[in-house]
């Protein structure tokens, strides 16, 4: 998997996650984001995590996967955010 280009999404997971959230248009942990991650970057996708708040995002949260029908190991502890 090419750690530029997942790093790079992360990056822009959040990006997007915090206009949404400053614009109005999600508030608190409502809703998820996804990406596709590339095949010649190892395919899969990159997901937010349930109840994370999309205004704080931060890369390291998102899971990686290699289909959506994967189950995930784990989930990271989050402080639920209320706007």
């Amino acid at each position: 998997m090419s750690i530029d280009t997942i790093e790079f999404l992360s990056h822009e997971i959040c990006r997007v996650g915090k206009s949404l959230f400053e614009r109005g248009y999600v508030h608190g942990s409502t809703g998820n984001i996804s990406v596709r991650i590339p095949e010649q970057a190892g395919g899969g996708f990159l997901i937010t995590p349930t109840d994370a708040c999309l205004g704080f995002l931060v890369p390291s949260l998102l899971f990686p996967s290699s289909s959506l029908h994967s189950p995930f190991s784990s989930t990271p502890d989050l402080e639920h955010c209320w706007a």
